[in-house]
């Protein structure tokens, strides 16, 4: 309850609640300090090059149920996982029309800094997602890059 009361007091004004929008930048301020995007590449035989690439939007925090009321309402749809970590959950997005709706949203509400810089290249990905490059290799070269370049910023 303690935290909830926490949520409470940073969304509400004027003693009416204010819940968060993808028309405001209330998103890309919890991004920044609790939030990322990851790539991830599987082997997959049955694929066309014998992986499976799959992008995440996610945010971490250590008590999720405010979260989930806040955020659930944004895409009308979330996953929620208890990470190793004790009371850490993360919230998870990894469909490709919510990850187009992610992106144009930062378009929009910029992050700054090196997450900044990660979701520009993860944002690529996601349009040769999108446009079926990664089905290529040359875009699958790229994806491998663009992952690299990721992991190498701190």
């Amino acid at each position: 309850m303690k935290n909830k009361l926490k949520w409470q007091s940073i969304i509400e004004l004027n003693n009416s609640v204010v819940l968060p929008t993808l028309n405001d930048a209330w998103l890309s301020g919890f991004t920044q300090g609790d939030g990322g995007f990851n790539i991830s590449i599987t082997a997959r035989e049955n694929t066309k090059l014998g992986y499976k690439i799959r992008l995440r939007y996610y945010l971490d925090q250590k008590v999720a149920e405010t979260e989930r009321l806040l955020t659930t309402p944004l895409f009308k749809s979330d996953l929620i996982y208890k990470s190793s970590e004790e009371d850490m959950f993360r919230y998870t997005l990894d469909s490709t029309n919510k990850l187009s709706q992610i992106k144009n949203y930062f378009l929009i509400y910029n992050l700054i800094g090196q997450k900044a810089l990660k979701f520009k290249k993860w944002a690529h990905v996601l349009e040769l997602l999108v446009t079926k490059k990664h089905l290529l290799e040359e875009g699958f070269n790229s994806i491998l890059k663009l992952k690299e370049e990721i992991r190498n910023l701190h």
